[in-house]
């Protein structure tokens, strides 16, 4: 079910459920549900701010996990964005190939990046982008991850020019 009570504001919630979703288990079904709220709001000069929060929650053999995000794109000019994330999530053992499989685990992850657009006035978006993420783990996982785990890249991204949903 969603809900946008505004052109700037939209909302989901969802249940399902998922009969044999894995080939390895394919005894095991899940329940699955998912909540979003969305907002994209205007800024100056036709700029924007898109935020979402987010709640997901699988329930399989009566074990419960969730997972929380929140993230924003802030567009500061037509040429430059800066984002960011924040995450966490509950894994097992088995979604992450450890024993004990039923064990659990919370990871938090926080990202920062930014982009500048390369073309003008085309068809497309071409971007050079950087991002740095830290995970936050539990200590038990440092032998794997080492007790900082730091991820960071450059990107090119391509995609459609965008269409300002102001405007729509």
């Amino acid at each position: 079910m969603s809900w946008n009570p505004a052109p700037e504001w939209s909302s989901q919630i969802s249940y399902g459920y998922l009969a044999s979703p894995e080939e390895l288990t394919p005894q095991a079904s899940e329940h699955r549900a998912t909540a979003s709220l969305m907002n994209t709001h205007p800024l100056r000069e036709g700029r924007i701010l898109a935020t979402t929060v987010a709640w997901g929650q699988n329930i399989s053999g009566g074990e419960r996990s969730n997972a929380l995000l929140a993230e924003s794109d802030w567009q500061l000019s037509p040429r430059y964005t800066l984002f960011g994330r924040a995450e966490y999530v509950e894994k097992t053992g088995e979604e992450l190939n450890l024993a004990p499989v039923a064990a659990k685990y919370d990871l938090t992850q926080l990202s920062l990046g930014a982009s500048r657009e390369l073309l003008q006035n085309a068809k497309v978006q071409l971007a050079l982008g950087a991002q740095v993420t830290y995970t936050f783990e539990p200590a038990s996982l440092d032998h794997l991850y080492g007790p900082h785990p730091i991820g960071y890249w450059i990107f090119l991204r391509l995609r459609p020019t965008r269409i300002n949903p102001m405007k729509m």
